[in-house]
């Protein structure tokens, strides 16, 4: 590198507000290499993309953080917890009620229930509230670089985020998400954020960073690209442990749910027959959970409830949505009553 090319790429990061960092990705091959392939398939400058490998450097806090994510890592009566305190229903019930023309419009056209559209809202960022303070460039990079077990995803998701902050005219060292590069109100990753993410309040551009109706079209729009139903089940409790010896081995649908109904352990249970009623077909999945530290629960998943982990792969994820989507439309009908 000569001379000038490195003072060049030194002012591009002090006038971006970085310094060029300690072991930083400029001097990292695999890194390098990867920026080399965009400028030459994307048209990107080359030392654009140089000075945004100087500017960061591994974060071992982001690869600490995600060995050990809470929905891996807690059983279900632990991880519930998370998200069952009175303030997330309470201002679940509030931001309903705020951008309730919205929510209305967004299950019009894409058919998905509000309640898990502002759950998810709830879930990821508390409305927006918590939407992390890590820089995704960083982030990204790290786990594309050093974080073998996924890094052709996360290798992705930096291509990505190169050609949103290109759309979007934003500078990427600027940009902070979650430690796993999520970003926004809805916590979408690049890929999501870039082929998903919808402008659903028609200022003819996408913000899912302090655009409430972008973040509610943007989910609905996810969920029903993903294959949501509309007005379909979402998950449900059996009575008893189920004598199938594969229960709990896929959440996603695979089996016909009158199955259950030739179950020695279920057949005469009122309920479940209730709950079956004329669709002894439909496919559903099942999930076993640790309900305390002694019991068990048994649950049958729905085509809804896997399409929920689409945006979250853990099914504790999907269970603490449905949980919270329930609190917050039971709370916002008995106000309304």
């Amino acid at each position: 590198m000569t001379i000038r090319r490195l003072l060049t790429l030194i002012t591009a990061c002090i006038l971006s507000g970085h310094a060029i960092a300690d072991n930083s990705y400029g001097t990292n091959p695999a890194a390098i290499k990867m920026m080399q392939e965009l400028a030459a398939r994307d048209g990107y400058d080359a030392d654009y993309l140089q000075a945004l490998l100087l500017a960061v450097g591994r974060d071992d806090g982001v690869l600490a953080k995600i060995s050990k994510p809470a929905e891996k890592t807690k059983p279900w009566y632990e991880y519930r917890k998370i998200f069952e305190d009175q303030a997330r229903t309470d201002d679940g019930v509030a931001f309903w009620d705020a951008n309730v023309a919205t929510l209305v419009r967004a299950e019009a056209q894409y058919g998905v229930d509000p309640a898990i559209v502002v759950a998810i809202l709830g879930v990821e960022t508390r409305y927006g509230k918590v939407t992390g303070t890590t820089p995704v460039w960083q982030s990204l990079l790290t786990l594309c670089i050093d974080y073998p077990p996924r890094s052709p995803f996360f290798c992705e998701q930096t291509d990505y985020f190169l050609r949103l902050a290109k759309r979007e005219n934003r500078n990427p060292l600027a940009i902070k998400g979650s430690y796993a590069g999520a970003m926004g109100m809805a916590q979408f990753m690049p890929s999501s954020y870039y082929n998903d993410a919808v402008d659903f309040d028609g200022d003819g551009r996408i913000d899912l960073w302090y655009s409430p109706a972008d973040a509610i079209g943007s989910i609905a729009h996810y969920l029903q690209v993903r294959g949501w139903q509309k007005n379909g089940r979402y998950k449900y409790r059996l009575p008893a442990k189920p004598s199938l010896a594969a229960f709990g081995n896929d959440h996603k649908p695979h089996y016909q749910i009158h199955t259950l109904l030739t179950d020695s352990n279920l057949k005469n249970d009122i309920d479940l027959i209730k709950e079956i009623g004329d669709n002894g077909t439909e496919t559903v999945g099942s999930l076993v959970v640790d309900a305390s530290e002694q019991e068990k629960a048994w649950w049958i998943t729905y085509n809804n409830f896997y399409v929920v982990t689409r945006y979250n792969a853990s099914p504790l994820y999907a269970m603490a949505v449905g949980d919270l989507a329930d609190r917050i439309r039971h709370k916002r009908e008995s106000k309304l009553r």
